[in-house]
């Protein structure tokens, strides 16, 4: 069906040369008299085996309804939180005390991308879905003392670490869906034989399209702070000087297209468009293939640095001055993997840049005209 919900019989035979639409069906496919109806012998076995991983329709259209498929699954969430808390007095003047927390969620969704993104792992058949798992823990402890009867002091340490992990469903493999010869462009680049996306263009209705281009996706983070303080007091004065050490590390996965994205979609760019995305698929031609030569996980890394002094001054019985400074030094975060990258501009030269195609004329000929 097209998107104005209409049956899409007209399919453009692009080796004809001839218009096809519904007043002139001369450049159209046609077989056995039926217009739309594309001959066996112009069939590509495996845009064919790309089809058939799809449902079939189960949902008749009314009036302007430009779908034959309707879908309706339920999510899953399970959770867990533990916290164990601790309190010791030492003696008379120092305690410690200190909380551990635990907290793990997996959830599947089979509509929803990863972190609500339409392009990480989402689809919208619900026939597979999104996997995920979030388990985090952290640990906060203090010391707290008095050093004399005019001075106390207190160091807090605490860390938080997390993992977020989003996998597809095991089921869409390039084996399992019997796809294993599906050709890429980077073999080595394809994580735990995932198998590549596709989409169908927008001239038909709303098509059946799971992303799984940039599956899985890992990201762990570990987070680790410091901070103590001395106070005392002497006259009418109560200052504390103290400082805050924060350091972290977050390991995240790049968001590229390791597994390849076929676009079968129309394109009056592509000589051998039939304007209908199944069509194209159904002939073996496509739009476009995309594939990163790699996924990498970056290192990143940051720290702050905080010391601070203040004090709180009686200045009379109904004035109190408070008043203090901060110096913090931000440091910038950094990728220690080297991996990350950006594009600048007052370096690029287009002098230097690299030819990615060259053109060339069919049979080697000089000139290129028509088409072969």
């Amino acid at each position: 069906m097209n998107s104005s919900g209409t049956t899409a019989k007209y399919i453009r035979d692009w080796t004809t040369g001839l218009p096809c639409s519904a007043t002139d069906t001369r450049g159209c496919f046609q077989d056995g008299g039926i217009i739309g109806k594309i001959p066996a012998n112009r069939l590509n076995a495996l845009g064919l085996k790309i089809l058939s991983i799809y449902p079939l329709p189960n949902y008749t259209p009314t009036g302007t309804q430009n779908y034959n498929y309707v879908t309706q699954v339920s999510s899953t969430s399970n959770n867990r939180n533990d916290t164990v808390r601790m309190d010791y007095n030492i003696n008379d003047t120092w305690r410690v005390n200190g909380r551990f927390l635990y907290n793990a969620s997996s959830d599947t969704n089979p509509y929803t991308g990863l972190f609500s993104d339409s392009d990480m792992i989402a689809g919208n058949l619900g026939v597979w879905g999104l996997s995920r798992e979030t388990p985090k823990y952290g640990l906060s402890t203090t010391l707290s003392g008095a050093l004399s009867s005019s001075m106390a002091l207190e160091v807090t340490y605490g860390f938080n670490n997390a993992k977020y992990r989003g996998v597809s469903d095991p089921a869409y493999t390039r084996s399992g869906m019997g796809l294993q010869n599906l050709p890429v462009l980077y073999q080595g680049a394809v994580v735990d034989d995932i198998l590549s996306s596709f989409t169908f263009g927008s001239a038909l209705g709303s098509t059946p399209n799971y992303r799984t281009q940039r599956a899985p996706q890992d990201y762990s983070y570990r987070t680790d702070n410091i901070a103590a303080n001395a106070s005392k007091v002497w006259g009418n004065h109560v200052s504390k000087i103290g400082i805050n050490y924060e350091w972290g590390t977050k390991n995240q996965t790049n968001r590229v297209d390791q597994n390849g994205v076929i676009n079968f979609g129309e394109s009056t760019n592509n000589t051998s468009d039939t304007g209908n995305g199944f069509a194209n698929a159904a002939i073996g031609t496509f739009q476009e293939f995309r594939q990163a030569t790699r996924g990498t996980t970056g290192v990143y890394k940051y720290f702050n640095f905080e010391p601070f002094i203040q004090d709180n001054w009686k200045i009379a019985k109904r004035l109190t001055l408070d008043y203090g400074m901060r110096f913090p030094w931000l440091a910038p975060t950094k990728d220690t993997s080297g991996l990350a990258s950006n594009f600048d501009v007052s370096k690029w030269n287009a002098a230097n840049a690299p030819r990615i195609y060259r053109p060339v004329c069919i049979n080697g000929s000089a000139t290129c005209s028509g088409v072969s």
